[in-house]
């Protein structure tokens, strides 16, 4: 004969997910910035060295030095490709990067359904530092704060949302 529970059977307790707030995704992002540029800059650090002055001696010292420019594009490229893949492969795995699972927000598809690598990838191309992705530096963020949920463009064109839950 089974045993009853002793006690009251009390729900669980429940979540409610709503839009992540604007202020938890801006610092999330810039912890993911700092991240990325310890682990990914800072061992080039050394090939980033100008000469003392403005920008007119630096430019003039790129023209005067292909190879140094040439060395530079190619730490950009890998660069932007590690940065892709830090964000894509952690928010299409574990729906978070290292700044989002501080403050507890994550991505998630809007139908709820599991994120696909290319999906993530293809919202996270504003990371791209050539044109025309450059324009999304501007139309992305713009269009996050006068969005509902502050998505961005780019996650509303893809249907992801950054959510962050409740305990009600």
């Amino acid at each position: 004969m089974p045993r009853k529970k002793r006690g009251v059977d009390l729900p669980g307790m429940r979540t409610v997910e709503s839009g992540a707030q604007l202020w938890k995704r801006i610092v999330a992002f810039f912890i993911d910035i700092l991240v990325l540029d310890i682990i990914i800059i800072a061992p080039f650090r050394k090939y980033f060295s100008m000469p003392a002055g403005g920008i007119a001696e630096s430019v003039e010292f790129l023209a005067n030095n292909p190879e140094v420019t040439q060395t530079l594009k190619i730490i950009l490229f890998l660069s932007t490709i590690l940065a892709l893949l830090y964000f894509s492969i952690l928010e299409s795995r574990i729906g978070q990067t290292l700044g989002k699972y501080i403050f507890k927000i994550y991505v998630r598809s809007e139908d709820k359904k599991q994120l696909s690598f290319w999906k993530v990838l293809l919202s996270n191309i504003t990371l791209i530092p050539f044109f025309p992705f450059i324009i999304l530096w501007i139309v992305d963020p713009i269009h996050m704060f006068f969005s509902k949920n502050n998505q961005r463009l780019m996650e509303k064109f893809t249907k992801i949302i950054t959510v962050q839950k409740y305990v009600v």
